[in-house]
């Protein structure tokens, strides 16, 4: 066969998948990389037929094929790569990603993905440099930004975090997610009443997210603030019942606040999901001296003793 044949081969397998005939579209791809086994775009349409089909095993062999007939192309490893992110294999997509930004060292969103991947792997240093590399590249992407002020924060580099997450709020200001990762690092570093403007903020936009009820409650409680803490961490388990720290917090608010029976009602609760929960079992042991239950707070200590030597 020529590469008329070839020529022909493509118009047809396009035309098909255009309209999302995409299974007509197969065979006639196959034959075109049949007819110039040496043409790369045989292949590199045949996987995106493949791929838009779900069948990421197929696409996957062929655009190694197509890589085969042009290692030198960054845009083919990058498309690989994104399959095996799909195919949840991050091993084999760091290596394409960083193939690809090794042959296209600009390749802005290559090095973006790349980043992504090396932060779910916890590859954080790694991770970093990456998302450095896309800022310096795109000063103006803002999720770059934001993920590299939550690295940075992670790593204790609490400076370049707050800048960071700063530039990433002024590029988008409607971001809620990066203004929460702010609040987040501000409490984090003891500028509650700064977190808890922000927090507030947040709030407005977004009170179905259990994260910002969680974060003031931790503000309020670090400000004394309890009975708005408590409302905090208990509209955070209405989005989130099963959330054990911030019950937990819950718990130990309403001890502090003089509620004593709600506190233990609270810590109850916990212990009938874990029995073996030492946080709760030592709330209740509290709980119980308080109340002067003395064969109560015994029996939660023994309990929790029991607990600890198992470990």
């Amino acid at each position: 066969m020529s590469a008329i044949d070839f020529a022909k081969y493509i118009a047809e397998g396009k035309a098909h998948a255009e309209a999302g005939r995409f299974q007509e579209a197969v065979p006639i791809l196959v034959k075109a990389c049949e007819a110039l086994p040496s043409n790369p775009n045989g292949p590199v349409l045949l996987g995106a037929v493949k791929e838009a089909m779900g069948d990421l095993r197929g696409a996957l062999a062929a655009f190694e094929q197509a890589i085969e007939l042009e290692p030198s192309s960054a845009k083919l490893r990058h498309r690989l790569a994104m399959l095996y992110e799909k195919l949840a294999q991050p091993s084999e997509a760091l290596l394409q990603y960083r193939n690809c930004v090794t042959l296209a060292p600009d390749f802005t969103a290559a090095w973006f993905q790349l980043a992504m991947v090396q932060t779910q792997q916890g590859l954080d240093d790694a991770a970093i440099d990456s998302f450095r590399t896309v800022v310096a590249q795109q000063p103006e992407f803002a999720p770059a930004w934001n993920a590299l002020g939550v690295l940075l924060a992670n790593a204790a580099q609490t400076a370049e975090a707050l800048e960071a997450l700063t530039r990433g709020i002024a590029l988008s200001p409607e971001d809620d997610a990066i203004r929460l990762n702010l609040a987040n690092l501000l409490a984090t570093e003891g500028h509650a009443e700064e977190a808890l403007a922000v927090y507030l903020e947040v709030a407005l936009s977004r009170p179905d997210w259990p994260m910002v009820h969680f974060g003031l409650g931790l503000v309020y409680s670090e400000l004394k603030r309890d009975d708005a803490a408590i409302a905090s961490f208990q509209e955070a388990l209405r989005l989130r019942p099963d959330w054990r720290e911030a019950q937990h917090n819950l718990a130990w608010l309403l001890g502090r606040s003089g509620k004593t029976a709600e506190s233990e009602e609270q810590y109850q609760e916990l212990l009938r999901r874990d029995g073996t929960d030492l946080l709760a079992l030592t709330g209740k042991a509290v709980a119980r001296a308080e109340a002067d239950d003395e064969e109560g707070a015994r029996s939660a200590l023994l309990t929790m003793a029991e607990a600890i030597a198992r470990d």
